[in-house]
């Protein structure tokens, strides 16, 4: 193995290392135990989820490394948009309605659903703003979760709780042992 193979290698460990454990977990070992490397490794990956042929979600990640074997991607730097849905026909328009914005997270291919990992934020096109660690997006149920401290900041409230259940663009929210700050 040549140095530079060697320190792409140890490059590609310190961030599989980097991730949760439960990324690490997913993610097949080698007979010494450690990470085995991607199927794939992508650069510009971009994946979605579509109504009827049209796009629900979008979501764009400046790396990816494909584990297909396990229908997971470890996700680098990525974002997710979200588009508006018409009310008359209930499909998706091309407007957006909240994106999500994450350095690091995992996404399992097979279900369409996705994680961040770490520092997390959501921003919605009324301007409403999610932060928060580890978020979590189910693809069937069409909602985002966590279980860490969030804070979401409205033009007339900030909301403080910890644990979180929402539509991705916060117009239904559930804040777990929240406090509510009203803005003068």
């Amino acid at each position: 193995m040549g140095l530079k193979q060697y320190k792409l290698l140890i490059l590609f460990l310190l961030f599989i290392l980097s991730c949760n454990t439960n990324s690490i977990n997913n993610v097949e070992k080698t007979q010494d135990n450690t990470p085995s490397p991607p199927e794939q490794v992508l650069n510009k990956f971009s994946a979605y989820g579509t109504k009827e042929g049209k796009k629900i979600w979008y979501l764009t990640a400046e790396k990816a490394y494909v584990y297909e074997s396990k229908n997971i991607a470890l996700l680098e730097k990525f974002n997710v948009k979200f588009f508006k849905t018409d009310k008359n026909t209930n499909l998706p328009t091309n407007q957006i309605s909240s994106v999500i914005k994450s350095n690091k997270g995992e996404m399992d291919i097979g279900k369409n659903d996705f994680h961040t990992i770490g520092k997390t934020t959501v921003i919605t096109a009324d301007n409403e703003i999610l932060e928060c660690e580890d978020l979590k997006y189910v693809d069937r149920e069409k909602k985002i979760f966590t279980d860490s401290s969030v804070v979401i900041t409205r033009k007339d409230s900030v909301i403080k709780g910890k644990g979180l259940e929402a539509t991705p663009d916060l117009s239904s929210v559930i804040v777990k042992n929240n406090r509510v700050e009203i803005k003068k």
